[in-house]
């Protein structure tokens, strides 16, 4: 009974060292399990690309994302489907001058729109409620087509969606966040620090994406503090502040007399005029006014051009159709300005160009004709001016393509989609680009001596009529052929014999 007991007892030690061990290989195997899973959870993780907007996980903005040739580093993005989840409505074409072209696109929101153009990192924008010039933002990379669709970088969706696009490349976590929501986001904060509201003003508001508020307190005073941490960036004691989106400066207001003040709080432009508006970022040129006067000066307060004049810059929304984005400069390099009611031109240097002599700055078709309003030829930088009702053009330099008025219109014309540049004189219709291709100015071409074929068919063309063939004959000869001169002129006397008395203009366009 004994024995029997024993060889029981040494069964069940046996058993319970193999079951011991059984349990021993499982827990083993588990805990590989579980660091494996781990692993690949982990691993999972950090090659999917999370994609949140607003603080919610988003997979349909990720499924939109393009990377092109395999660079995880720079997503793009499609311009027109992105638009929708970020409170903006997307159209193909020019927002100034409608079309269908799929090579331009352009986004819109109650407060603002923003142009892109295929191959162009230049994006273009304006307020739609007002009849303002165009800014213009640069973008990191030129806009791209795929499959029928414009798609821009993170920094082209940041400019013109006004957002805060975020790419951890590492963990592949992208977080996007809308100006409406970083305000509604600070709103309840911005008491704790003392003050009672956040400015509605939507150019106010876009200073969130850099961090920054404008705020005011029960006094109606205004300053600007940092988003994030509330520390003061100017204090709360203005009469009011505009943020400047360009540069990150604050145009502020106090005793009606406005000044520029930078971030960092230092005083670029004094406190001591009437209005200051930008004239063109790249050439870092204000247009400031003073007791009704108006001049020029730097981003550095330094003056360019003496508060002397009645108007600088012309009304752009006057020529829709010639898509002018900015009033202030024209053809690249001249500013106009109007002085005793005429116009003349400096150029961003501060060099005057042309005395103050015209009595227009472009051709204003009438709402009858069959036209559109006409300033500066595009590729060719030749502006129109006018003085007595009559048209000639002057080129990036100032001078004068004819040194005369020939011409009782230039305007644009469109026909089946296709734009041109007309003139007409003596009730004939010419082409304008052809004439000018003819003088010499070619694409982005301008002629810095423009006079000097003009100035020998001048001398043998005192008495010239209106014979066209004629006059391009003694133009495209004059300096080699004066026989050809001679006939021109031969046949304008008698043209004179037959009774057409006419102007004499030292020379004429040529059909």
């Amino acid at each position: 009974m004994e024995l029997f007991d024993e060889e029981m007892l040494a069964t069940q030690k046996n058993g319970n060292k193999k079951t011991a061990t059984i349990i021993l290989v499982i827990i083993i195997i588990l805990l590989v399990l579980v660091t494996a899973l781990i692993g690949v959870i982990f691993y999972l993780k950090q090659s999917s690309l999370t994609v949140t907007l607003n603080g919610a996980v988003n997979p349909n903005l990720k499924n939109i994302l393009y990377f092109r040739d395999g660079d995880t580093s720079k997503p793009y993005i499609p311009i027109k489907q992105v638009a929708s989840f970020l409170g903006y409505e997307a159209y193909n074409g020019n927002y100034t001058t409608k079309s269908e072209e799929n090579n331009q696109c352009y986004v819109e929101c109650e407060d603002e729109v923003a142009m892109f153009t295929l191959n162009s990192n230049l994006l273009y924008k304006t307020m739609p409620s007002e009849d303002t010039d165009y800014e213009y933002f640069y973008i990191d990379e030129p806009v791209i087509a795929m499959n029928n669709e414009l798609y821009t970088t993170m920094d082209g969706i940041e400019k013109a969606f006004n957002v805060q696009f975020n790419y951890n490349v590492e963990s592949k976590d992208i977080n996007i966040y809308t100006m409406p929501y970083l305000i509604s986001f600070y709103t309840p904060q911005i008491t704790g620090y003392g003050y009672s509201e956040i400015s509605e003003d939507f150019t106010n508001q876009k200073a969130v994406i850099d961090d920054m508020l404008v705020v005011a307190n029960e006094k109606d005073r205004v300053g600007v503090i940092q988003a994030s941490t509330g520390e003061v960036i100017l204090e709360v004691k203005y009469q009011d502040i505009n943020y400047l989106q360009h540069t990150s400066d604050f145009l502020v207001v106090d005793n009606d007399k406005m000044g520029i003040i930078s971030s960092d709080k230092k005083t670029k432009v004094d406190i001591q005029y009437d209005s200051i508006d930008l004239m063109d970022y790249d050439a870092e040129l204000y247009r400031v006014e003073l007791d009704g006067r108006y001049g020029v000066i730097d981003f550095k307060g330094n003056t360019i051009i003496n508060l002397d004049y009645e108007q600088i810059g012309i009304d752009a929304s006057q020529f829709k159709q010639n898509d002018l984005k900015n009033g202030y400069i024209l053809a690249d390099t001249l500013i106009p300005v109007k002085q005793n009611k005429l116009w003349g031109f400096f150029d961003t240097s501060g060099n005057q160009k042309t005395e103050c002599k015209y009595d227009n700055v472009g051709y204003v078709a009438a709402n009858n004709q069959n036209g559109y309003s006409l300033v500066v030829v595009p590729d060719y930088n030749v502006i129109v001016v006018g003085k007595e009702k009559k048209y000639t053009l002057i080129d990036a330099t100032g001078e004068e393509v004819w040194n005369f008025f020939p011409f009782d219109s230039v305007y644009i014309n469109v026909s089946s989609g296709t734009t041109s540049y007309k003139m007409t004189y003596n009730s004939e219709t010419l082409d304008l680009i052809e004439y000018l291709d003819r003088m010499g100015y070619g694409k982005n071409n301008n002629k810095n001596n423009i006079n000097n074929s003009q100035n020998t068919t001048n001398t043998n063309t005192e008495t010239n009529e209106t014979d066209t063939n004629n006059q391009q004959n003694a133009q495209e000869n004059s300096q080699n052929n004066e026989n050809e001169e001679g006939q021109a002129n031969t046949e304008n006397a008698e043209q004179q014999n037959n009774g057409q008395e006419q102007e004499n203009p030292e020379q004429q366009p040529q059909q």
